[in-house]
């Protein structure tokens, strides 16, 4: 056999031949330029990685953090293989590289789910986007100049990984807001247990809180009110038509009911009121809270008493910091949360939210008094230099989105009646 028949039966390898991607790679400015790329991609995803795990909790979060290990060291992987000249360092780098455009990816998407955002989180969507940009224009590159077969485990590392990132934004942007919403069942009741001195009626009011979800819920402020309403009720007269269009009008969402002359909120009285809700307050699964206190109404000043119940929950998230501080104008004591998104790749781009809540104590037309004001924003919100009490933190819809919350109010009402009223 000569030995022009025994190099044509050789089997195959996978060396590249030589070829386009050697004349391309023979000048070192452009093989260096790939392994800077993948030295600082591997390096990026590394530090993403640390960054995710420290701020992650739970296995789906950790896993994802595992993900974005794999990912850097992908890149290292190929960065030692361009450098000791390996049969396959073309087909890790094409890896790698697939790896980063994905990642880049899947950081522009959370990133326009989180606006807005603040200097750090523009400063990671836009390295990402560069680093994504440059990441195609390598991949494209080395295929086109290589025309390699695709080995059977690159192909299962380039398909699994993007994969399980997939996976992991669908569950933090779509399942677990849904199953993280808070679910809690609060039950009201305003009744009497006995008589004071002369026409004074005690009252038990109280309050029942339970959470039927599975998940570990905080209250981050509760108010229990009792106000009552005096004897001396203004005298019903008939209405006319035009007063009754006005206040049914089906063409609104809801009407307002029909009152001749009302009773505005302004004129009840306060019986009692009491902050129910400790700081960092939490129930677990499963778990009940019961609040009773005793009140006292005059039945001979008052013909009807109202308890009212405004609490704020939101499910288990990391509180980085709580504190109280006091407005320097108004002198109103603050409660003041500031709390961990629900996946730490959010919460890289788009910092903590944060939760507002004080204490109104001035009554309206409209609302009875004291009662609880809270505004909802992200630190990128608050850091515009707007006052977030007089102007709003802007779309608090998408913090509510990302992070669920649930303000609920809840009331029972209580008349005494003639028989009641009369003994004294």
């Amino acid at each position: 056999m000569s030995a022009t028949e025994s190099e044509a039966k050789s089997p195959p390898t996978n060396e590249p031949a030589p070829g386009e991607l050697q004349r391309m790679f023979a000048s070192e400015r452009l093989a260096w330029g790939l392994r800077v790329t993948l030295l600082v991609d591997g390096l990026a995803a590394i530090t993403l990685a640390a960054w995710d795990f420290e701020l992650t909790n739970g296995l789906l979060g950790q896993t994802f953090s595992a993900l974005l290990l794999a990912m850097g060291l992908a890149n290292l992987v190929a960065l030692y293989s361009s450098l000791t000249q390996v049969s396959s360092w073309d087909q890790q780098s094409v890896v790698a590289q697939l790896l980063i455009a994905f990642l880049a990816l899947y950081i522009g998407m959370t990133a326009l789910s989180s606006m807005p955002l603040p200097w750090r989180g523009w400063l990671v969507a836009d390295t990402a986007a560069v680093l994504g940009s440059i990441a195609i224009a390598w991949t494209l590159l080395l295929v086109r100049a290589a025309r390699f077969q695709w080995s059977r485990t690159a192909t299962v590392i380039a398909a699994l990984l993007p994969l399980g990132g997939l996976v992991h934004f669908w569950y933090e942007a779509d399942y677990l807001p849904k199953v993280t919403d808070p679910l809690i069942d609060v039950s009201t009741d305003l009744s009497p247990i006995g008589r004071a001195e002369g026409s004074t009626i005690r009252l038990a009011a109280k309050v029942t809180v339970h959470n039927r979800g599975q998940a570990k819920l905080y209250e981050a402020a509760g108010l229990i009110r009792v106000t009552a309403y005096a004897n001396n009720a203004p005298p019903n007269t008939n209405p006319t038509p035009a007063e009754i269009e006005q206040a049914i009008n089906f063409a609104e969402p809801s009407g307002n009911p029909f009152r001749p002359i009302p009773t505005p909120p302004k004129e009840s009285g306060l019986l009692y009121a009491e902050d129910i809700a400790r700081p960092v307050t939490s129930l677990a699964p499963d778990q009940t809270l019961i609040f009773q206190r005793e009140v006292d109404l005059d039945s001979a000043k008052y013909r009807f008493a109202r308890m009212s119940v405004r609490q704020i929950f939101f499910t288990d998230r990391p509180i980085r910091k709580y504190s109280s501080p006091e407005d320097p104008k108004t002198h109103r004591i603050e409660i003041d949360y500031d709390i961990g998104q629900e996946s730490a790749m959010r919460e890289i781009l788009a910092g903590d939210w944060r939760l507002l809540v004080r204490l109104e104590t001035n009554p309206t037309d409209t609302l009875e008094a004291p009662n609880l004001a809270s505004r909802l924003c992200t630190a990128a919100q608050e850091a515009q230099g707007k006052d977030l009490w007089k102007d709003g933190c802007p779309r608090p819809e998408d913090v509510t989105r990302n992070n669920p919350l649930l303000w609920t109010f809840h009331s029972a009402e209580y008349g005494p009646t003639d028989h009641e009223t009369n003994q004294r």
